[in-house]
This record gives C-alpha cells, structure tokens and sequence, in this order.
C-alpha cells in the first residue's frame, strides 16, 4: 500500500497509509501511521506489525492503545499486544490514563504492562521503575505498582510515599482501596509513618509496624488503626482553635479519630505510656518522631507527571 487504506476483516479492522498486507496469511507490516481496531480496542503507531490470526501487535512510534471498555489508554514509544493472553506492554516515555467517570487516574514508569483476561474476568496493571501516580484526591511515587482495576486495589512497593490532601504516608509497602472512584482504605506495613498537618500548621504523626488508614467521603483522614510498635505525637486544640497542648503516646496498639484533619478521639487496646507537653515546654526533638520528614515539596502534580513523561529518556526494550 501506498496510500490511505482500509482492511476490514470479521474480527477487526485495519487503516494504513504505508506498507504490506499478506491476504492469505492476514499478517500486516505498516510502515506509515497505523490503527488496529476491534470491538475490544484500538492500537495506533507510527509502524505496526499485526498478525490477525494470532491477534499479536507490535507498534513502535507514538503508541496508543486504547482498551474501550475500561476506558484505559496507554502511551509510550514502544508496544506489544497480545489479543488471546490480552496482554499489553508500552515501554518509553510510558503513560497510562484511565478515565473514571469525574476524574483521571494518571500513571507513568519505565514500563507499563496491562492484563485483560477475557477468559477469568481478571483486569490488572503493573507498573515498574520511576513510578509516578497522580489523581485529583491523590499523588505518589514508588519504585513498582500493581493495579487490580476489577477490585479497584493499587499495591505499592519499594519506598513508596503517597499524599492525600494534607496528609502524607510512607512505609515499606502500601495498599490502597478505592470505593466508587475514590480513597476508602489505605493499608500500610512495615516502617509505617503518617503525617498529617492540621490549620495551625502543627504535624500529627502516627508510626508503627502496620498502620490501616481510613477515609472520609472526602478523602480526608477518618480513623488510623496502629498495630506493633505504635508511637504518636498529636496536638490538642479547644473550640476558639487555639492549641493548648500536645500528646505525646507509646502504645503497641491504637486507634486515632480524626476529624479535620485533627485527632477527636484515642483509644489504646493495650497499656499506653502517654505525656501531655504545654505549649512552653516544647523543644524540636520532643515535636518530632524519629524518622519525621515531610516531603511535601516532592508531592507529584499533573504537571510534574506529564513533564517527566515529556522528557524522560526513551529506555530500551526490556
């Protein structure tokens, strides 16, 4: 071919403007801009090779795919499909965006690989090196993701710190549940640390061996359970919002309420060693639990996200 065309098959449907197409074996080699269509998804690149029989893709140059029923596209410089196993890999200046019906769930790494099993109804995503996530309740990075999109579950590895409105949690692994497009629960284990900052700029901090942490309808923090080794430094505030004090607590075992962003309630499931520190007997140390660091300024914005995609080095085939 050498101009526009179209090749309409039952299953699927092909447009090409450069390249070959073997009509007994149904086997394509588009050298121009391409698009692969079915009723399932639509695959575009600069060159694309597409064997119908087996349903294998492999795009290079300005890679879309676009899976139509969950409304997922994925970007980068490389791809693979396979349409029997439904595997997708996109590798280079990768991007996935997955449209929810009032927000956009944006993630990048070096590699992006996609799962839809037709066959046992699994959907999943994992996501590998210089992970970046960004939603409009919600921002992280980590070193590795995988993304359970029929459970709505995201599991986060290797020092990965999210942000949740004012809020900021890290630990050794996160998992994260979402309830109709948003925050429901957050399960964090191993060197567990939150951080919440409240309207007089004071940080409430929560550490502990397992910490799960719930939300609001809002996205705000709700109730933090802390399981082993729990240790926490929170402010009281009365009703004209002035702080009066704060309380520091050592308890392997406790559940935090909170309300604006404020602790309303503490119970403790086991013997607690707390101390209550006035405003004039506070010194930097006592303000702060080891390992504090509020990283709010590396907190990923759309912006930051879409930049690093940008600019980021196309990498090579794994």
């Amino acid at each position: 071919f050498i101009c526009p065309t179209e090749i309409i098959s039952q299953k699927d449907t092909v447009l090409t403007s450069a390249g070959f197409y073997n009509t007994l074996t149904k086997v394509s080699d588009f050298t121009g801009r391409s698009t692969a269509k079915t009723d399932e998804y639509i695959l575009s690149a600069d060159t694309l090779f597409y064997d119908s029989p087996t349903q294998i893709g492999v795009a290079r140059g300005r890679v879309e795919f676009l899976s139509q029923k969950e409304k997922v596209i994925l970007t980068g410089d490389h791809g693979r499909y396979a349409g029997k196993t439904g595997l997708t890999r996109v590798y280079g200046h990768a991007l996935m965006k997955n449209i929810m019906e009032k927000d956009t769930l944006y993630l990048t790494a070096d590699t992006l690989v996609s799962l839809n099993n037709k066959k046992d109804s699994i959907r999943k995503l994992y996501a590998y090196k210089n992970v970046l996530l960004y939603k409009s309740d919600l921002s992280g990075k980590c070193d590795s993701l995988a993304y359970d999109v029929t459970d709505s579950v995201i599991h986060f590895y290797q020092k990965p710190i999210l942000w949740t409105n004012d809020s900021q949690s890290q630990a050794d692994s996160i998992s994260l549940f979402l309830t109709n497009q948003k925050l429901k629960e957050m399960r964090l284990r191993g060197k567990s640390f939150v951080i919440s900052k409240d309207s007089a700029d004071h940080f409430n901090q929560i550490k502990g061996r397992k910490v799960w942490v719930f939300f609001d309808p809002e996205s705000k923090l709700k109730r933090v359970n802390v399981e082993g080794n729990g240790e926490s430094i929170y402010y009281v505030m009365d009703e004209k919002k002035i702080t009066t004090g704060m309380n520091r607590v050592e308890c392997s075992r406790m559940n935090l309420f909170f309300e604006d962003n404020k602790v309303k309630k503490i119970t403790f499931i086991t013997k607690p060693e707390a101390k209550f520190i006035p405003p004039k007997e506070w010194t930097e140390d006592l303000q702060y639990l080891d390992g504090f660091k509020w990283r709010d300024k590396e907190k990923v914005t759309l912006t930051y996200l879409l930049e690093r995609v940008k600019y980021t080095n196309t990498v090579k085939k794994p």
